[in-house]
């Protein structure tokens, strides 16, 4: 089965392979805080539709900090959406930069407290490698 492309903008690209029903994100340097959203409630929907339970997120792009009103819609909206979605697997390939890598620690953290399994790669193929090994 093709992996249906689901939003395909200047700043992220978002994936849905079939096959393996994993939901796959790919941001650029020009995402936004703003654009989180959009991103984010798109993948949800998909997940929930599709019954899938896993995430391939490619932050490598990332150049800019979330804003703390986006991080408050992350964690307090759509993560308990997901997790009541079913969402167990989150396969994250950080960026090169380690200030922009740590961004993302408090995402692994929070999200790791409420369950859901979770790896951190370098590489994008890794990542997948891993989701498709997963129950």
């Amino acid at each position: 089965m093709p992996e249906l492309q689901l939003l395909d903008t200047e700043y992220a690209q978002l994936f849905y392979d079939q096959e393996n029903r994993i939901i796959h994100h790919h941001i650029t340097p020009a995402m936004q805080s703003h654009q989180w959203q959009e991103l984010l409630s798109k993948g949800y929907q998909t997940l929930k539709t599709n019954g899938a339970k896993k995430w391939l997120s490619d932050n490598r792009g990332l150049q800019h900090p979330i804003e703390d009103e986006h991080n408050a819609w992350i964690f307090g909206v759509w993560l308990p959406q997901m997790m009541a979605a079913g969402w167990s697997a989150w396969a994250i390939v950080v960026p090169d930069e380690v200030a922009f890598r740590a961004v993302m620690i408090d995402f692994i953290n929070e999200f790791y407290e409420k369950g859901l399994r979770i790896m951190v790669f370098s590489k994008l193929e890794d990542g997948m490698a891993w989701l498709k090994s997963v129950n």
